[in-house]
């Protein structure tokens, strides 16, 4: 998990000092201790004692640990104050860990900070190995019905709307505010934060939320503090004794409190849900957890605390996922303006000047396309996954390993891998495109960002249509430029993702007549959705059409998702086709097939 590492290295940067002292006192164990990495005969970085290898890391971490795989291999091994961690660096080495040995490698470790997470019923931060079996349940449960909600064209269009639509009010809110700033220059963030929480609450709870609205921006609040401070819980799990400094100990007063808001909040929100339910009526995700519980409560787990728990994990990965992305985008395009000059002017070609784009151009717009499969590799935001643990011993790449040791996946240095790519570092959209400008087949493929095997995310592929569709939206609307006194950079700081260090920019109106039409239309539009709680105006699912639904396959793009489907009576057969050797996510070594659309949440 990146703010494992990262908050380990700014304390150590922090407290230089006093750990040099300690170190001192300490160097004579250091000639006594025999490192588990010798005993493995795996390569790596000499530990120091107590502390590992977090001076090592540095301040740039994803750098620091790609760095170390150009001395040491594709696997090495290092420490984390008293824990091993096994890295794997390249697509080689992570398909086989991740994909042939996926019940080894997939794994959570036992930490008492993620046991608090979700009050430790959720299926983000647990495995079979703190769960058993029933974690296997309750994930497919996740996919079955995050699935079943979005599978249909009806509910596509429902969801493409509400991303429409905060695309629209974030341009609309965007371009207001730089022309009552003196200099145009504004700071987004919480405005983009704001409208992808509301594309994850429709999708949850049914419903949008005014950008004022106190609720709401508690929730946020919330939701980011959650992400500034989950390290410190991790932190003291493999380096218990900083639990004697006040810092730390203040930190996990800190960290409790706001898992027992979040838990809270959540907790309120499936009452509600419970309390409005009408029978053959599915609101929204939270709705068809509710039916579950009801209709099969011999067989289901789903009691209010199991979907308290699953809500928190579908929207804290959601909201994080897609804000973040969105950061980036802003960042990138504001960095790279040409790439934004080539986007508009393809929507000008393709939509034209006067029309917002549809969830079903997609395929028309190959170099958006592009650009957003590029951002996704060049940031790899998620440079490393949540930490694996291994479930038993295994060999892999030749090495012995044994079972429980930590496994740390580096997704950044396997996108930068100069074996893999050309000028890896140099962000080039068109290496998604062939010799015509047409998309490359499965661009997503060739790179990893959503992790893949076990603990591959179930909605990668519906989390890429959002992101695609709010951005052509917002770049049909406007463009954004850099404040011309501090330009943009990429610059990151670190936290369960990485996000732009700074963000300042200039938004203006590309199209003024379509802005105030699109957000006359949206207003309309607005009038005939449930906008706040308590309502029971929205869009619809009856139980005809849900049992319709239960009939359709479903395509997952990883086998651990299968019994799912074999659950779920079969429909007409789809068409297949073979799929590339380079594919990452595993589909040359699996069935064909295409990949599953469901959630827009993160599971690694």
């Amino acid at each position: 998990m990146d703010s494992l590492v990262f908050v380990l290295v700014d304390t150590v940067l922090v407290m230089k000092y006093e750990i040099l002292l300690l170190l001192v006192i300490l160097y004579v164990v250091k000639l006594f201790a025999t490192s588990q990495s010798r005993r493995l005969n795996i390569p790596g970085p000499y530990p120091w004692p107590v502390i590992g290898n977090v001076i090592e890391m540095g301040g740039q971490p994803q750098f620091s640990l790609t760095n170390m795989a150009k001395k040491y291999g594709p696997v090495y091994l290092m420490k984390l104050g008293t824990a091993d961690v096994l890295v794997l660096n390249n697509y080689e080495v992570i398909k086989e860990a991740l994909l042939r040995q996926r019940r080894i490698f997939g794994g959570r470790p036992i930490f008492d900070s993620f046991k608090k997470i979700s009050q430790g019923r959720g299926v983000v931060f647990n495995s079979t190995t703190t769960q058993g079996d029933e974690w296997m349940k309750l994930k497919m449960t996740v996919v079955k019905h995050v699935h079943r909600f979005v599978s249909s064209e009806e509910t596509k269009g429902y969801v493409a709307h509400h991303v429409q639509m905060e695309a629209v009010e974030l341009v609309r809110i965007l371009t207001e505010k730089c022309r009552s700033s003196p200099n145009e220059v504004i700071v987004p963030i919480e405005q983009i934060n704001l409208a992808i929480a509301n594309v994850v609450c429709a999708i949850m709870f049914g419903h949008r939320y005014q950008h004022g609205n106190k609720e709401f921006q508690d929730l946020i609040s919330l939701n980011e503090q959650f992400g500034d401070v989950i390290g410190s819980g991790s932190q003291v799990d493999v380096i218990p004794w900083m639990k004697i400094f006040p810092k730390f100990r203040n930190a996990l007063k800190v960290f409790d409190f706001l898992t027992n808001r979040l838990n809270d909040w959540m907790r309120l929100r499936t009452k509600e849900h419970r309390l409005t339910y009408k029978h053959g009526v599915i609101r929204d995700i939270v709705d068809s957890f509710i039916a579950e519980s009801i209709d099969n409560p011999e067989q289901s787990a789903l009691n209010d605390d199991v979907i308290m728990a699953l809500t928190t994990d579908v929207f804290g990965a959601g909201q994080d996922t897609m804000s973040t992305t969105v950061q980036w985008v802003f960042v990138y395009m504001m960095h790279f303006k040409e790439c934004q000059r080539k986007i508009h002017a393809e929507l000008d070609s393709v939509i034209g000047p006067g029309e917002l784009p549809h969830i079903s151009d997609r395929r028309r717009l190959p170099y958006l396309e592009a650009v957003m499969h590029e951002i996704f590799r060049h940031s790899t935001f998620t440079s490393t996954t949540i930490p694996h643990v291994t479930t038993q011993d295994t060999v892999l790449d030749g090495h012995f390993i044994p079972k429980g040791i930590l496994v740390f996946i580096n997704q950044f240095g396997a996108n930068h891998d100069p074996n893999h790519w050309v000028d890896p570092d140099k962000f080039i959209p068109e290496r998604f495109l062939d010799g015509k400008g047409n998309l490359i087949s499965r661009p997503h493929d060739r790179y990893l960002l959503f992790s893949t095997g076990a603990r591959k995310c179930p909605g990668d592929e519906l989390s890429r249509m959002l992101v695609l569709h709010f951005m052509a939206t917002m770049f049909a609307l406007c463009e954004v430029s850099s404040d011309p006194k501090k330009p943009a950079t990429l610059d990151a700081v670190y936290n369960l993702s990485m996000r732009p260090k700074e963000l300042r920019a200039i938004v203006r109106s590309r199209n003024m007549p379509l802005l105030k039409n699109s957000v006359a239309q949206m207003s309309e539009a607005e009038s005939h959705v449930l906008t706040v709680p308590g309502e029971t105006t929205s869009f619809l699912l009856s139980h005809a059409e849900r049992t319709d639904q239960e009939n359709q396959e479903s395509q997952f793009s990883d086998n651990d998702f299968e019994k799912v489907a074999t659950k779920m009576p079969k429909r007409k057969a789809f068409s297949r086709s073979t799929l590339t050797h380079d594919d990452i996510n595993g589909n040359d070594v699996r069935k064909r097939g295409n990949l599953h659309q469901s959630a827009m949440y993160r599971i690694q």
